[in-house]
């Protein structure tokens, strides 16, 4: 079964406005965890990425959706970027600190489109 472009069209917004304006988000409070937080959010404020890049990224994002992947996979970041995240990267210069950490995106057969954003974060339908 492939991708509704309802869900291509859903992925793609999301994901590109997660790169434009990031958001990191933890549960973890301890030192660590809040240190780690605040230069992830540094890195990505330095490493901004540009209006051409996202076009490419979105495009790139769109086209693995309507020609190559099945439903059923899923759109992840661990500490980088996997699967078609990274390879939707190409020919930008989108860097892994420019995703937010611990964050997958399922697509279920009944059109919807969840993301649990951030380390120990509820499923969200969007």
């Amino acid at each position: 079964m492939k991708y509704t472009e309802e869900q291509i069209d859903k992925a793609v917004t999301w994901w590109s406005n997660v790169l434009k304006n990031p958001e990191f988000k933890s549960r973890d409070n301890s030192e660590s965890g809040i240190l780690t937080t605040s230069m992830l959010i540094q890195l990505a404020i330095k490493n901004k990425v540009s209006d051409e890049d996202l076009v490419t990224f979105k495009n790139n994002l769109r086209n693995l959706m309507e020609n190559i992947h099945p439903l059923g996979i899923r759109l992840m970041v661990d500490y980088h970027p996997s699967g078609h995240l990274c390879q939707a990267c190409k020919n930008t210069n989108i860097k892994d600190r420019n995703f937010p950490i611990k964050t997958s995106m399922i697509f279920k057969e009944n059109g919807d489109v969840k993301v649990c954003s951030g380390d120990s974060a509820n499923w969200v339908k969007i």
